[in-house]
Protein backbone atom coordinates (compact mmCIF):
# COMPACT_ATOMS: atom_id res chain seq x y z
CA UNK A 1 0.00 0.00 0.00
CA UNK A 2 0.95 3.66 -0.35
CA UNK A 3 1.33 5.72 2.84
CA UNK A 4 -0.95 8.66 3.51
CA UNK A 5 0.50 12.03 2.49
CA UNK A 6 3.03 13.67 4.81
CA UNK A 7 5.55 16.51 4.90
CA UNK A 8 9.25 15.77 5.31
CA UNK A 9 11.89 17.80 7.16
CA UNK A 10 15.47 16.86 7.96
CA UNK A 11 17.09 17.72 11.27
CA UNK A 12 20.80 18.47 11.59
CA UNK A 13 20.98 17.91 15.34
CA UNK A 14 19.04 16.40 18.20
CA UNK A 15 18.09 19.86 19.45
CA UNK A 16 16.73 20.84 16.05
CA UNK A 17 14.77 17.60 15.78
CA UNK A 18 13.10 18.21 19.15
CA UNK A 19 12.31 21.77 18.12
CA UNK A 20 10.72 20.57 14.88
CA UNK A 21 8.58 18.01 16.70
CA UNK A 22 7.41 20.71 19.13
CA UNK A 23 6.58 22.97 16.19
CA UNK A 24 4.52 20.40 14.30
CA UNK A 25 2.75 18.78 17.27
CA UNK A 26 1.69 15.23 18.07
CA UNK A 27 1.01 14.36 14.42
CA UNK A 28 4.76 14.50 13.71
CA UNK A 29 7.07 11.50 14.12
CA UNK A 30 10.82 10.95 14.14
CA UNK A 31 12.30 8.92 11.27
CA UNK A 32 15.63 7.16 11.81
CA UNK A 33 16.38 4.09 9.69
CA UNK A 34 12.70 3.63 8.81
CA UNK A 35 12.80 -0.16 9.17
CA UNK A 36 9.95 -0.16 11.71
CA UNK A 37 7.96 2.99 10.92
CA UNK A 38 7.77 2.90 7.12
CA UNK A 39 6.23 -0.60 6.77
CA UNK A 40 3.50 0.43 9.20
CA UNK A 41 2.93 3.68 7.33
CA UNK A 42 2.42 1.70 4.13
CA UNK A 43 -0.40 -0.11 5.93
CA UNK A 44 -1.67 3.26 7.19
CA UNK A 45 -1.51 2.19 10.79
CA UNK A 46 0.32 5.39 11.80
CA UNK A 47 -0.49 8.37 9.55
CA UNK A 48 1.86 11.16 10.66
CA UNK A 49 1.43 14.51 8.96
CA UNK A 50 5.16 15.31 9.28
CA UNK A 51 8.28 13.12 9.37
CA UNK A 52 11.32 14.62 11.07
CA UNK A 53 14.34 12.76 9.68
CA UNK A 54 17.09 12.31 12.28
CA UNK A 55 18.93 9.66 10.29
CA UNK A 56 21.83 11.99 9.43
CA UNK A 57 22.45 13.28 12.95
CA UNK A 58 25.81 11.54 13.03
CA UNK A 59 26.74 12.68 16.55
CA UNK A 60 24.14 10.18 17.81
CA UNK A 61 25.91 7.23 16.18
CA UNK A 62 28.68 5.78 18.36
CA UNK A 63 29.76 2.95 20.67
CA UNK A 64 32.01 4.32 23.42
CA UNK A 65 33.64 3.07 26.58
CA UNK A 66 32.38 5.48 29.25
CA UNK A 67 34.31 4.00 32.16
CA UNK A 68 31.83 2.06 34.29
CA UNK A 69 29.49 1.46 31.33
CA UNK A 70 29.27 1.64 27.55
CA UNK A 71 27.47 4.50 25.80
CA UNK A 72 25.67 3.71 22.54
CA UNK A 73 24.18 6.47 20.42
CA UNK A 74 20.54 5.93 19.52
CA UNK A 75 21.28 6.23 15.79
CA UNK A 76 23.92 3.50 15.83
CA UNK A 77 22.98 1.02 13.14
CA UNK A 78 22.57 -2.68 13.86
CA UNK A 79 25.48 -3.49 11.55
CA UNK A 80 27.76 -1.23 13.60
CA UNK A 81 26.75 -3.09 16.75
CA UNK A 82 27.28 -6.43 15.04
CA UNK A 83 30.87 -5.51 14.09
CA UNK A 84 31.83 -3.44 17.14
CA UNK A 85 35.16 -4.37 18.73
CA UNK A 86 34.09 -2.57 21.91
CA UNK A 87 30.98 -4.73 22.25
CA UNK A 88 32.91 -7.89 21.41
CA UNK A 89 35.11 -7.23 24.43
CA UNK A 90 32.71 -5.61 26.88
CA UNK A 91 29.15 -6.74 26.02
CA UNK A 92 29.16 -9.77 23.74
CA UNK A 93 25.44 -10.46 24.21
CA UNK A 94 24.40 -7.18 22.57
CA UNK A 95 26.72 -7.80 19.63
CA UNK A 96 25.35 -11.33 19.14
CA UNK A 97 21.72 -10.25 19.32
CA UNK A 98 22.30 -7.42 16.84
CA UNK A 99 23.70 -9.99 14.41
CA UNK A 100 20.30 -11.76 14.37
CA UNK A 101 18.19 -8.70 13.58
CA UNK A 102 16.43 -9.09 10.21
CA UNK A 103 18.65 -9.39 7.16
CA UNK A 104 21.64 -7.43 5.87
CA UNK A 105 19.50 -4.63 4.47
CA UNK A 106 17.69 -4.15 7.76
CA UNK A 107 20.91 -4.23 9.77
CA UNK A 108 22.56 -1.65 7.52
CA UNK A 109 19.59 0.75 7.77
CA UNK A 110 17.91 0.06 11.11
CA UNK A 111 19.09 1.72 14.31
CA UNK A 112 19.10 0.55 17.91
CA UNK A 113 17.21 3.68 18.97
CA UNK A 114 14.52 3.16 16.36
CA UNK A 115 14.03 -0.45 17.46
CA UNK A 116 13.77 0.54 21.13
CA UNK A 117 11.49 3.56 20.54
CA UNK A 118 9.16 1.47 18.35
CA UNK A 119 8.53 -0.87 21.29
CA UNK A 120 7.64 -3.96 19.26
CA UNK A 121 7.65 -7.01 21.58
CA UNK A 122 8.75 -9.19 18.63
CA UNK A 123 12.00 -7.21 18.18
CA UNK A 124 15.33 -8.66 19.27
CA UNK A 125 17.22 -5.76 20.86
CA UNK A 126 14.56 -4.47 23.28
CA UNK A 127 14.49 -7.85 25.04
CA UNK A 128 18.29 -7.95 25.27
CA UNK A 129 18.38 -4.46 26.78
CA UNK A 130 15.62 -5.42 29.21
CA UNK A 131 17.53 -8.52 30.29
CA UNK A 132 20.56 -6.36 31.04
CA UNK A 133 18.29 -3.74 32.71
CA UNK A 134 19.92 -0.95 30.77
CA UNK A 135 19.22 2.77 30.96
CA UNK A 136 17.79 4.92 28.18
CA UNK A 137 18.71 8.60 27.90
CA UNK A 138 15.81 10.70 26.66
CA UNK A 139 15.95 14.34 25.56
CA UNK A 140 13.02 16.71 25.21
CA UNK A 141 12.02 20.38 25.51
CA UNK A 142 12.24 20.10 29.31
CA UNK A 143 15.73 18.66 29.33
CA UNK A 144 17.26 15.19 29.68
CA UNK A 145 16.02 12.28 31.76
CA UNK A 146 17.11 8.69 32.32
CA UNK A 147 14.61 5.82 32.09
CA UNK A 148 15.34 2.26 33.21
CA UNK A 149 14.48 -0.44 30.69
CA UNK A 150 11.92 -2.03 33.03
CA UNK A 151 10.02 1.29 33.12
CA UNK A 152 10.35 2.08 29.42
CA UNK A 153 8.08 -0.46 27.69
CA UNK A 154 4.47 0.34 28.62
CA UNK A 155 2.28 -1.62 26.17
CA UNK A 156 2.05 -2.86 22.59
CA UNK A 157 4.08 -0.35 20.51
CA UNK A 158 3.88 2.01 23.52
CA UNK A 159 6.86 3.35 25.44
CA UNK A 160 7.65 5.96 28.10
CA UNK A 161 8.68 8.45 25.41
CA UNK A 162 6.52 11.56 25.25
CA UNK A 163 5.54 12.71 21.73
CA UNK A 164 8.11 15.52 21.88
CA UNK A 165 10.99 13.43 23.28
CA UNK A 166 13.87 11.78 21.44
CA UNK A 167 15.83 8.75 22.61
CA UNK A 168 19.46 9.83 22.31
CA UNK A 169 21.58 7.21 24.08
CA UNK A 170 21.54 3.73 25.62
CA UNK A 171 23.83 3.15 28.60
CA UNK A 172 24.95 -0.48 28.67
CA UNK A 173 26.53 -2.60 31.40
CA UNK A 174 29.91 -4.20 30.86
CA UNK A 175 29.06 -7.90 31.04
CA UNK A 176 32.07 -9.25 29.20
CA UNK A 177 32.54 -11.19 25.95
CA UNK A 178 30.69 -14.36 27.05
CA UNK A 179 28.22 -15.68 29.61
CA UNK A 180 25.05 -15.31 27.55
CA UNK A 181 22.69 -17.14 25.22
CA UNK A 182 20.17 -15.91 22.68
CA UNK A 183 17.85 -18.12 20.70
CA UNK A 184 14.67 -17.46 18.78
CA UNK A 185 12.19 -19.49 16.76
CA UNK A 186 11.12 -18.16 13.37
CA UNK A 187 10.09 -19.44 9.98
CA UNK A 188 13.07 -17.95 8.16
CA UNK A 189 16.27 -16.46 9.56
CA UNK A 190 15.27 -12.88 8.68
CA UNK A 191 11.69 -13.08 10.00
CA UNK A 192 10.26 -11.62 13.18
CA UNK A 193 10.58 -14.02 16.09
CA UNK A 194 7.62 -16.27 16.85
CA UNK A 195 9.20 -16.37 20.30
CA UNK A 196 12.69 -15.81 21.63
CA UNK A 197 14.69 -15.61 24.84
CA UNK A 198 17.93 -14.01 25.92
CA UNK A 199 19.82 -15.03 29.05
CA UNK A 200 22.87 -13.17 30.36
CA UNK A 201 25.07 -13.26 33.41
CA UNK A 202 24.72 -9.93 35.22
CA UNK A 203 26.45 -9.18 38.54
CA UNK A 204 26.78 -12.87 39.35
CA UNK A 205 23.17 -13.75 38.57
CA UNK A 206 21.30 -14.78 35.44
CA UNK A 207 18.84 -12.37 33.82
CA UNK A 208 16.29 -13.72 31.31
CA UNK A 209 14.02 -11.76 28.97
CA UNK A 210 11.49 -13.01 26.43
CA UNK A 211 10.66 -11.91 22.90
CA UNK A 212 7.05 -11.85 21.64
CA UNK A 213 5.51 -13.44 24.72
CA UNK A 214 3.34 -10.46 25.62
CA UNK A 215 2.42 -6.90 24.70
CA UNK A 216 5.94 -5.81 25.69
CA UNK A 217 9.31 -7.49 26.08
CA UNK A 218 9.12 -9.47 29.34
CA UNK A 219 11.57 -10.29 32.13
CA UNK A 220 11.22 -13.93 33.20
CA UNK A 221 11.73 -13.14 36.88
CA UNK A 222 10.39 -16.49 38.09
CA UNK A 223 12.96 -18.27 35.91
CA UNK A 224 15.69 -16.00 37.29
CA UNK A 225 14.64 -16.82 40.85
CA UNK A 226 14.61 -20.55 40.15
CA UNK A 227 18.10 -20.40 38.63
CA UNK A 228 19.36 -18.36 41.59
CA UNK A 229 18.05 -21.09 43.92
CA UNK A 230 20.07 -23.72 42.06
CA UNK A 231 17.53 -25.09 39.57
CA UNK A 232 18.81 -26.35 36.25
CA UNK A 233 17.77 -24.56 33.06
CA UNK A 234 15.41 -27.43 32.22
CA UNK A 235 13.74 -27.27 35.63
CA UNK A 236 13.50 -23.47 35.61
CA UNK A 237 11.97 -23.27 32.12
CA UNK A 238 8.34 -24.00 33.14
CA UNK A 239 8.36 -20.82 35.25
CA UNK A 240 8.61 -18.66 32.11
CA UNK A 241 5.47 -16.53 31.48
CA UNK A 242 3.04 -18.50 29.32
CA UNK A 243 5.19 -21.63 29.33
CA UNK A 244 3.57 -25.05 29.34
CA UNK A 245 6.77 -26.65 30.53
CA UNK A 246 8.99 -29.15 28.84
CA UNK A 247 6.93 -31.95 27.41
CA UNK A 248 7.74 -35.49 28.50
CA UNK A 249 5.38 -37.22 26.08
CA UNK A 250 4.72 -36.89 22.34
CA UNK A 251 5.19 -33.42 20.90
CA UNK A 252 2.00 -31.38 20.57
CA UNK A 253 0.86 -30.57 17.04
CA UNK A 254 -0.99 -27.42 18.08
CA UNK A 255 -0.33 -24.51 15.72
CA UNK A 256 -2.28 -21.71 17.32
CA UNK A 257 -0.22 -18.71 18.39
CA UNK A 258 -0.41 -19.15 22.16
CA UNK A 259 0.32 -22.89 22.06
CA UNK A 260 3.20 -22.47 19.65
CA UNK A 261 4.83 -19.76 21.76
CA UNK A 262 4.29 -21.53 25.07
CA UNK A 263 5.83 -24.76 23.77
CA UNK A 264 8.78 -22.94 22.22
CA UNK A 265 9.59 -20.77 25.23
CA UNK A 266 9.82 -23.83 27.48
CA UNK A 267 12.66 -25.10 25.31
CA UNK A 268 14.65 -21.91 24.90
CA UNK A 269 16.23 -21.32 28.34
CA UNK A 270 18.24 -24.56 28.03
CA UNK A 271 20.09 -23.19 24.97
CA UNK A 272 23.82 -23.54 25.75
CA UNK A 273 25.02 -20.58 23.68
CA UNK A 274 23.96 -17.86 21.35
CA UNK A 275 23.10 -19.34 17.97
CA UNK A 276 23.98 -17.66 14.70
CA UNK A 277 21.09 -19.47 13.01
CA UNK A 278 17.74 -19.75 14.80
CA UNK A 279 15.98 -23.12 14.52
CA UNK A 280 12.97 -23.32 12.24
CA UNK A 281 9.68 -23.22 14.13
CA UNK A 282 7.61 -26.38 14.05
CA UNK A 283 4.34 -24.53 14.63
CA UNK A 284 2.50 -21.89 12.65
CA UNK A 285 0.92 -18.73 13.96
CA UNK A 286 -2.76 -18.13 13.46
CA UNK A 287 -4.19 -14.65 14.03
CA UNK A 288 -7.77 -13.89 15.03
CA UNK A 289 -9.26 -11.05 12.98
CA UNK A 290 -12.32 -9.11 14.15
CA UNK A 291 -14.03 -7.02 11.46
CA UNK A 292 -15.59 -3.91 13.02
CA UNK A 293 -15.56 -1.37 10.19
CA UNK A 294 -19.19 -1.71 9.11
CA UNK A 295 -21.11 1.55 8.82
CA UNK A 296 -24.26 0.21 10.49
CA UNK A 297 -26.55 2.01 8.03
CA UNK A 298 -29.64 0.11 9.17
CA UNK A 299 -28.89 0.77 12.81
CA UNK A 300 -28.94 4.57 12.76
CA UNK A 301 -27.94 6.97 15.53
CA UNK A 302 -24.73 8.85 16.30
CA UNK A 303 -23.07 6.06 18.30
CA UNK A 304 -21.32 3.46 16.11
CA UNK A 305 -23.14 0.15 16.17
CA UNK A 306 -20.03 -1.61 17.42
CA UNK A 307 -20.12 0.52 20.59
CA UNK A 308 -23.71 -0.38 21.50
CA UNK A 309 -23.94 -2.60 24.56
CA UNK A 310 -25.34 -5.92 25.67
CA UNK A 311 -25.24 -6.36 29.42
CA UNK A 312 -23.08 -3.26 29.79
CA UNK A 313 -20.39 -4.56 27.41
CA UNK A 314 -19.98 -3.19 23.89
CA UNK A 315 -20.40 -5.44 20.88
CA UNK A 316 -16.80 -4.94 19.82
CA UNK A 317 -15.51 -5.68 23.33
CA UNK A 318 -17.46 -8.95 23.37
CA UNK A 319 -16.07 -9.96 19.98
CA UNK A 320 -12.52 -9.09 21.02
CA UNK A 321 -12.92 -11.05 24.26
CA UNK A 322 -13.96 -14.13 22.29
CA UNK A 323 -11.01 -13.83 19.91
CA UNK A 324 -8.40 -13.22 22.61
CA UNK A 325 -10.03 -15.83 24.86
CA UNK A 326 -9.07 -18.42 22.26
CA UNK A 327 -5.40 -17.70 22.97
CA UNK A 328 -4.78 -16.10 19.58
CA UNK A 329 -3.13 -12.76 18.79
CA UNK A 330 -5.87 -10.38 17.66
CA UNK A 331 -6.13 -7.86 14.84
CA UNK A 332 -9.10 -5.45 14.75
CA UNK A 333 -10.29 -3.71 11.57
CA UNK A 334 -12.14 -0.43 12.18
CA UNK A 335 -13.26 2.62 10.26
CA UNK A 336 -14.03 4.73 13.34
CA UNK A 337 -11.28 5.71 15.79
CA UNK A 338 -13.74 5.48 18.67
CA UNK A 339 -14.21 1.78 17.97
CA UNK A 340 -10.46 1.23 17.90
CA UNK A 341 -10.08 3.07 21.21
CA UNK A 342 -12.17 0.36 22.86
CA UNK A 343 -9.50 -2.28 22.16
CA UNK A 344 -6.91 -3.46 24.67
CA UNK A 345 -3.28 -2.32 24.15
CA UNK A 346 -2.20 -5.72 22.83
CA UNK A 347 -4.77 -5.68 20.00
CA UNK A 348 -3.34 -4.58 16.64
CA UNK A 349 -5.61 -2.13 14.82
CA UNK A 350 -6.00 -1.59 11.09
CA UNK A 351 -8.10 1.20 9.59
CA UNK A 352 -10.40 0.59 6.64
CA UNK A 353 -10.55 3.87 4.75
CA UNK A 354 -13.32 2.68 2.42
CA UNK A 355 -15.88 0.72 4.48
CA UNK A 356 -18.58 1.61 1.96
CA UNK A 357 -17.03 -0.99 -0.35
CA UNK A 358 -18.39 -3.77 1.85
CA UNK A 359 -17.07 -6.47 4.11
CA UNK A 360 -14.58 -7.65 1.48
CA UNK A 361 -12.68 -4.36 1.90
CA UNK A 362 -12.31 -4.96 5.65
CA UNK A 363 -11.12 -8.52 5.11
CA UNK A 364 -8.58 -7.26 2.60
CA UNK A 365 -7.30 -4.61 5.03
CA UNK A 366 -6.63 -7.36 7.54
CA UNK A 367 -4.90 -9.63 5.05
CA UNK A 368 -2.73 -6.80 3.73
CA UNK A 369 -1.64 -6.09 7.29
CA UNK A 370 -0.79 -9.75 7.92
CA UNK A 371 0.90 -10.47 4.59
CA UNK A 372 4.27 -8.88 5.57
CA UNK A 373 4.38 -11.19 8.61
CA UNK A 374 5.30 -14.54 7.02
CA UNK A 375 5.10 -16.33 10.36
CA UNK A 376 1.31 -15.88 10.25
CA UNK A 377 -0.05 -18.83 8.29
CA UNK A 378 -3.80 -18.32 8.64
CA UNK A 379 -6.48 -15.95 9.88
CA UNK A 380 -9.61 -16.87 11.83
CA UNK A 381 -12.07 -14.11 10.94
CA UNK A 382 -15.08 -13.07 13.02
CA UNK A 383 -17.51 -10.14 13.06
CA UNK A 384 -17.99 -7.52 15.77
CA UNK A 385 -21.76 -7.51 15.20
CA UNK A 386 -22.03 -11.18 16.21
CA UNK A 387 -21.41 -10.69 19.94
CA UNK A 388 -22.55 -14.14 21.10
CA UNK A 389 -19.90 -16.08 19.17
CA UNK A 390 -17.65 -17.60 21.83
CA UNK A 391 -13.91 -18.25 22.14
CA UNK A 392 -14.36 -21.99 21.62
CA UNK A 393 -15.49 -21.33 18.05
CA UNK A 394 -12.20 -19.55 17.33
CA UNK A 395 -10.29 -22.42 18.96
CA UNK A 396 -12.04 -25.04 16.85
CA UNK A 397 -11.35 -23.16 13.63
CA UNK A 398 -7.67 -22.84 14.59
CA UNK A 399 -7.57 -26.56 15.41
CA UNK A 400 -9.05 -27.31 11.98
CA UNK A 401 -5.92 -25.80 10.44
CA UNK A 402 -3.83 -28.24 12.46
CA UNK A 403 -5.86 -31.07 10.98
CA UNK A 404 -5.12 -29.91 7.44
CA UNK A 405 -7.98 -27.49 6.69
CA UNK A 406 -7.02 -24.42 4.68
CA UNK A 407 -10.55 -23.08 4.29
CA UNK A 408 -13.13 -23.79 6.98
CA UNK A 409 -16.18 -22.24 8.60
CA UNK A 410 -18.24 -22.62 11.76
CA UNK A 411 -21.70 -24.13 11.50
CA UNK A 412 -24.68 -23.65 13.81
CA UNK A 413 -27.60 -26.03 13.35
CA UNK A 414 -26.00 -27.13 10.09
CA UNK A 415 -25.98 -23.58 8.68
CA UNK A 416 -22.73 -21.84 7.75
CA UNK A 417 -21.67 -19.03 10.07
CA UNK A 418 -18.67 -17.30 11.60
CA UNK A 419 -15.84 -17.34 12.37
CA UNK A 420 -14.12 -18.62 9.25
CA UNK A 421 -10.56 -19.80 8.67
CA UNK A 422 -8.61 -18.57 5.64
CA UNK A 423 -5.07 -19.90 5.22
CA UNK A 424 -2.37 -17.84 3.55
CA UNK A 425 -2.74 -20.08 0.48
CA UNK A 426 -5.99 -18.22 -0.35
CA UNK A 427 -5.09 -14.66 0.67
CA UNK A 428 -4.12 -13.55 -2.85
CA UNK A 429 -7.49 -14.70 -4.13
CA UNK A 430 -9.28 -13.04 -1.21
CA UNK A 431 -7.60 -9.74 -2.09
CA UNK A 432 -9.51 -9.79 -5.38
CA UNK A 433 -12.97 -10.04 -3.77
CA UNK A 434 -15.49 -7.18 -3.92
CA UNK A 435 -18.65 -6.08 -2.13
CA UNK A 436 -20.41 -7.79 0.77
CA UNK A 437 -19.75 -11.37 -0.31
CA UNK A 438 -16.61 -11.72 1.75
CA UNK A 439 -15.21 -15.21 2.22
CA UNK A 440 -18.41 -16.85 0.95
CA UNK A 441 -17.08 -16.53 -2.58
CA UNK A 442 -14.00 -18.56 -1.63
CA UNK A 443 -16.18 -21.28 -0.13
CA UNK A 444 -18.24 -21.46 -3.33
CA UNK A 445 -15.10 -21.96 -5.41
CA UNK A 446 -13.16 -24.40 -3.23
CA UNK A 447 -13.74 -27.29 -0.90
CA UNK A 448 -14.04 -26.06 2.68
CA UNK A 449 -14.33 -27.88 6.00
CA UNK A 450 -17.44 -27.36 8.14
CA UNK A 451 -16.69 -27.14 11.87
CA UNK A 452 -19.75 -27.69 14.13
CA UNK A 453 -19.95 -24.98 16.79
CA UNK A 454 -23.54 -25.33 18.04
CA UNK A 455 -22.43 -25.59 21.67
CA UNK A 456 -19.99 -22.66 21.59
CA UNK A 457 -22.35 -19.70 21.31
CA UNK A 458 -24.76 -18.18 18.80
CA UNK A 459 -24.19 -16.57 15.37
CA UNK A 460 -26.95 -13.91 15.62
CA UNK A 461 -26.24 -10.63 13.80
CA UNK A 462 -26.95 -7.19 15.20
CA UNK A 463 -28.12 -5.17 12.21
CA UNK A 464 -30.97 -3.14 13.73
CA UNK A 465 -31.98 -1.75 17.15
CA UNK A 466 -34.55 -4.56 17.30
CA UNK A 467 -31.80 -7.16 16.90
CA UNK A 468 -29.89 -5.55 19.75
CA UNK A 469 -32.96 -5.49 22.00
CA UNK A 470 -33.66 -9.15 21.28
CA UNK A 471 -30.10 -10.22 22.08
CA UNK A 472 -30.13 -8.09 25.25
CA UNK A 473 -33.32 -9.86 26.33
CA UNK A 474 -31.80 -13.29 25.59
CA UNK A 475 -28.65 -12.40 27.47
CA UNK A 476 -30.62 -11.26 30.53
CA UNK A 477 -32.72 -14.42 30.50
CA UNK A 478 -29.63 -16.61 30.21
CA UNK A 479 -27.86 -14.71 33.00
CA UNK A 480 -30.88 -14.99 35.28
CA UNK A 481 -31.12 -18.75 34.71
CA UNK A 482 -27.49 -19.19 35.64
Amino acid sequence: MIPAGFDYVRAASAAEAISLIAEHGEDAKFLAGGMSLLPLMKLRLPTPSVLVDVGRVRDLSYVRDAGDHLAIGALTRHRDLETSDVLEKECGVLRAVAAQVGDNQVRHRGTIGGSVAHGDPASDLPAALLALDETFVVQGPNGTRHVAAHDFFRGFLETALAPDELLTEIQVRKTGPSGFAYEKFNRRAQDWAIVGAVAARVNGGTHVALVNMGATPLRATAVETALAQGASAADAAPAAPGSRGRRRGPRSRSRDGAACRSQCVARIPSAPRASSRAPRARGALITAVVLAAGRGVRFGGATPKQLREIGGVTLVARALAAASGAGLPVLLVVSDDAVGAAAAPDVAIVHNEAPERGIASSLQCALRALTPRPEVSAAVVGLADQPLVGPEAYRRLAAAYDEGARLSFATYGGARGNPVLIARDYWAEALELTGDEGARVLFSRHDAIAVPCDDTGAPDDVDTPEDLANLESRWRSQTASE
